[in-house]
């Protein structure tokens, strides 16, 4: 009897210790669901650029080379458009090719800016489960600097993106 009671209390003590073990859920990647827009930081209803405030270019992109190698660059742009809306992409390409995509956020680093004066703020994701960076800077006429910060990731950097107009 001694025997069947030490194996009866060896398992309740079992079953309890893994009952109390912590459980971790981790999300997983909605493809192709956008984050809405009011779940960016900046993002304002019936916001429009007003040009004569700022430096803030919306008729091309701001590109900075991130990455060379035998077979060419990779660049990482910043399409600026009036209604708030900013695009990003990093892609192995030349900015002439990147400033002929589409205006879509489906799949698409984004988000949405505000400026005051010469300041630049914005954030940026692709999808819910992402955690946004976080862009602060400066607008110069043809370039602007930027200090960038992911709080999941511990990634900051500070980089200046050339201006390039668009072709008409």
């Amino acid at each position: 009897m001694n025997k069947n009671h030490l194996l009866l209390f060896v398992i309740v003590v079992l079953c309890f210790l893994f009952s109390c073990q912590k459980k971790q859920y981790t999300s997983k990647t909605i493809q192709g669901e956008e984050p809405r827009t009011k779940s960016f930081w900046y993002y304002q209803n019936n916001f429009f650029l007003d040009p004569n405030t700022t430096e803030l270019r919306t008729d091309g992109i701001y590109f900075k080379i991130i990455d060379t190698d035998q077979f060419g660059d990779t660049y990482k742009t910043f399409r600026f458009y009036e209604d708030g809306l900013v695009i990003s992409h990093v892609a192995y390409s030349t900015p002439e090719k990147l400033m002929e995509l589409n205006r879509t956020t489906q799949g698409n680093i984004h988000g949405y800016y505000k400026v005051k004066n010469d300041s630049l703020f914005f954030t940026t994701k692709v999808y819910y489960n992402h955690s946004p960076t976080f862009y602060t800077g400066f607008v110069h006429p043809d370039s602007m600097s930027l200090n960038s910060i992911n709080f999941k990731t511990r990634e900051s950097d500070d980089q200046v993106f050339y201006f390039l107009k668009k072709e008409e």
